[in-house]
């Protein structure tokens, strides 16, 4: 059974091991409830790390699925989670792929997004980072459960 759950300290190793960002980065988004872990059968196999581009706009960090779990929903399952979270206080949602990345792109555009724009020369390999865009079903239920 898949539960989705936001990252505990109890996750941080398992993060470090598995994303590529450093343990006090790892500590900070598991303190601002910015990190998703999905569990099987009690096993960490996969995350989802948000932020919030200019501190307001929710932004797909990193998403990540361990190689024999793929194929399994379990990203869509992260990402739906995520999307209920967010709605209840945001429109929209971005994400990017690396441009040779076509894996990734034919995710997204699956799950919903729309492609945003191009930023060229981004990364440290000098290659290009396509941004995505979904509109969110806005909550009918505001932060405090009342419609």
């Amino acid at each position: 059974m898949l539960k989705i759950d936001f990252a505990e300290l109890s996750d941080k190793d398992f993060l470090v091991e598995n994303s590529k960002l450093a343990e006090s980065q790892i500590r900070t988004k598991i303190k601002n409830k910015e990190v998703l872990i999905a569990r099987k059968e009690s096993r960490q196999v996969g995350y989802l790390i948000f932020d919030f581009l200019w501190g307001h706009i929710p932004f797909i960090s990193f998403i990540d699925v361990l190689p024999e779990y793929q194929r399994e929903g379990i990203g869509k399952t992260l990402l739906v989670s995520l999307e209920e979270h967010l709605s209840k206080d945001y429109t929209v949602l971005f994400s990017s792929a690396m441009e040779d990345a076509i894996g990734a792109q034919t995710w997204h555009k699956k799950m919903g997004f729309v492609n945003s724009g191009i930023i060229y020369k981004i990364n440290e390999d000098k290659s290009a980072e396509v941004f995505f865009r979904k509109q969110l079903i806005v909550s009918e239920w505001n932060s405090d459960g009342i419609a």
